[in-house]
């Protein structure tokens, strides 16, 4: 369920997941985890997706703030985008967020389901 207070965060790892990995997968499943947290640790700044919206309606919103970087680009810096969400218009759980900004606001966020 989406939190009634704070900020919902993603950092792209996969959680809840009932595979079972080999030892090897599991090793590299593990180093790309510690790879993902030694990028968001290096994180200083945040985007807003949409600059437009204002502190008033931003009050009725709530914030996603979803770690993005693009390996294959020496000049992208990593960075924690800010979305904003209107829960009303959106079902209780973190997965019909995401669903929300990838198909009405952000089309080049990708995830796995």
């Amino acid at each position: 369920m989406l939190p009634k207070n704070g900020i919902a965060r993603f950092h792209g790892n996969h959680h809840g997941s009932h595979t079972h990995h080999s030892p090897n997968k599991t090793g590299e499943m593990i180093e790309s985890i510690s790879s993902t947290v030694s990028g968001i640790q290096q994180i200083n700044y945040v985007e807003e997706f949409d600059k437009t919206l204002s502190a008033e309606a931003k009050k009725t919103m709530k914030q996603f703030l979803i770690y993005r970087s693009n390996p294959g680009d020496p000049e992208d810096q990593p960075k924690f985008m800010s979305y904003w969400i209107n829960l009303k218009e959106c079902g209780p759980m973190y997965l019909d967020a995401l669903i929300k900004i990838k198909d009405e606001y952000d089309p080049t966020l990708a995830f796995r389901r």
